[in-house]
């Protein structure tokens, strides 16, 4: 019989794990209020900073919204205005011209006065044409049958109550000469207005329709004529169309109207 002289064998042992040390009980209670007076100093000094940096940011300026700049002088444009536009108002003050209108050398000149109106009046015509004072009005007609007649006129006469003066004041001389046919009762009606240069002057030539008559003097229906506005010496002058030729292209005064109108010159002798 076989002796079984075998050891038992021991399972391999499993190293000891190293326990922590622990501080001594007395250390241990040095450590606590150390650990404790960090934790408190850290909110202190974060506390703190977060207190300033509010206080920073209370305390600065407040930040100005954006606001545009004006524009310079330079970025301001003033609204063109051309006074010429408006039919009903054209200008009543001198417009510089390049375009400088002569006397031709063959003209004939004519002076006449109105002694009552107390009007002195010069004026130059071209050939075939004359300038007279009659003793009630003043004319413009060629010299061969009369056919083609022009009525001059001014803004010196003799109002309601005989007060003779300049009716003239500056202002717009299409209102005034509108004013003027209403005074007169007449029936004309301003179709058009235009402002022309003339030297360092201007003149309007306005389109007046008119009522037309048949041989009988009975009204026939209406024509246009041209009428023509002046100023100077401060004295408004109208040169207007009488006989039927002065209504037709046939008419020489309005292709000469410049030259006599440069031409004109007029006073008060009272």
């Amino acid at each position: 019989m076989e002796v079984n002289n075998s050891q038992p064998v021991n399972p391999p042992e499993i190293p000891a794990q190293p326990q922590p040390v622990q501080p001594p009980v007395n250390n241990r209670k040095v450590f606590f209020p150390i650990i404790l007076g960090g934790i408190v100093l850290l909110l202190v000094v974060g506390g703190g900073a977060y207190y300033l940096g509010t206080q920073q940011n209370n305390n600065s300026p407040t930040t100005n919204p954006l606001v545009t700049p004006e524009p310079t002088a330079t970025d301001q444009t003033s609204p063109s205005v051309n006074p010429t536009s408006n039919v009903n108002q054209p200008t009543q003050k001198p417009t510089a011209s390049n375009k400088t209108v002569i006397v031709p050398s063959n003209w004939k000149q004519f002076t006449a006065t109105d002694t009552d109106f107390g009007v002195k009046t010069t004026i130059s015509m071209p050939p075939g044409y004359s300038f007279r004072f009659t003793g009630s009005e003043f004319t413009i007609q060629n010299d061969s049958d009369a056919t083609e007649l022009w009525d001059y006129s001014s803004s010196v006469y003799r109002d309601n109550d005989g007060v003779l003066k300049n009716h003239y004041d500056g202002s717009s001389r299409r209102a005034w000469y509108e004013k003027r046919l209403s005074e007169r009762q007449s029936t004309d009606k301003i179709i058009s207005v235009k402002e022309i240069p003339l030297n360092s002057f201007t003149y309007l030539e306005l389109t007046v329709q008119t009522p037309s008559y048949d041989d009988h003097g009975v009204v026939s229906g209406t024509k246009n004529g041209m009428h023509y506005v002046y100023v100077q010496n401060n004295i408004l002058h109208m040169i207007t169309p009488v006989s039927n030729k002065a209504y037709t292209s046939a008419a020489q005064i309005p292709n000469n109207i410049e030259p006599i109108l440069a031409s004109l010159s007029s006073v008060q002798t009272k």
